[in-house]
C-alpha cells in the first residue's frame, strides 16, 4: 500500500470506532445480523488472533482511533497490523457507531501486563465482549488489496451491505487477472503445507 493510499484511509478511519474482517466473516455477519465474538471456534479472519488478548476474554476485536495521535494509528495499522488478509479478495471495515456501543468497550489498558502475555495493539485496539447489531454499522470501506491497492468508502445505512457486495464484486471484475494469480498463488502454499506436513 502506497503512503498515499496509507493518508486517505487514515483520514477516512481517523477518531472512528470499526471493526475490519475478511469476505466470508462478512458474509456470516450479513446472514445473522450480528458481529459476534468468536466463541465457537469459527474460522479466523486474522491468523494471530488465535493468540489475541480478545480471543483470550471472548471479545470482538476492534480498533478506536478516538483520541489518537496520527502517527501512532499509523503505526499501529501499517507496521503493527496488516489489512491484507491470508485468504479474503477484500478486507471489509465495518465503521460503529460509538453512542450504540457506550459503556460496553473495554480499553486498550486491559490487555496491558496480562500474563501469559497475549497479542494487542498498543493504544488503538479495543474490545467488546457483547453482540454488536448491524443496525451500528453507519459506513463501510471495501478495501481491495490486489492489483492497485484501492478501497471504496461507502456511507449510511440505506442498503448498506447490499452495496459492499456489489463493490466487492467491482473489484472482483477490474482485477480479474490479479485475483486469479493470487488464487493459484494461495493453492500452491497450501499444497505445500499439506505436503510438509505429511512428509
Amino acid at each position: 500500500m502506497t503512503s498515499a493510499t496509507e493518508d486517505l484511509l487514515l483520514d477516512r478511519l481517523q477518531s472512528k470506532l470499526f471493526h475490519c474482517t475478511g469476505l466470508t466473516q462478512f458474509q456470516e455477519i450479513q446472514r445473522d445480523g450480528f458481529i459476534r465474538p468468536n466463541t465457537d471456534n469459527r474460522a479466523f479472519s486474522f491468523p494471530k488472533t488465535i493468540n489475541s488478548y480478545g480471543y483470550s476474554i471472548k471479545a470482538v476485536c476492534l480498533f478506536d482511533l478516538k483520541d489518537q495521535p496520527v502517527e501512532v494509528c499509523r503505526d499501529g495499522l501499517f507496521f503493527r497490523w496488516s489489512f491484507r488478509l491470508f485468504d479474503s479478495p477484500v478486507t471489509i471495515i465495518m465503521i460503529l457507531d460509538r453512542l450504540l456501543l457506550d459503556g460496553k468497550l473495554i480499553s486498550n489498558s486491559a490487555a496491558r501486563g496480562v500474563s501469559p502475555y497475549k497479542d494487542y495493539i498498543p493504544y488503538i485496539e479495543a474490545w467488546c465482549k457483547e453482540c454488536i447489531p448491524i443496525s451500528a454499522i453507519t459506513a463501510c470501506i471495501v478495501l481491495c488489496t490486489v492489483g492497485d491497492v484501492e478501497f471504496a468508502f461507502l456511507e449510511g445505512n440505506c442498503q448498506l451491505l447490499e452495496r459492499v457486495d456489489q463493490k466487492v464484486n467491482d473489484f472482483r471484475s477490474k482485477y480479474a487477472e490479479a485475483y486469479k494469480k493470487e488464487a493459484e498463488e494461495l493453492r500452491t502454499f497450501k499444497n505445500s503445507i499439506t505436503r510438509h506436513r505429511i512428509t
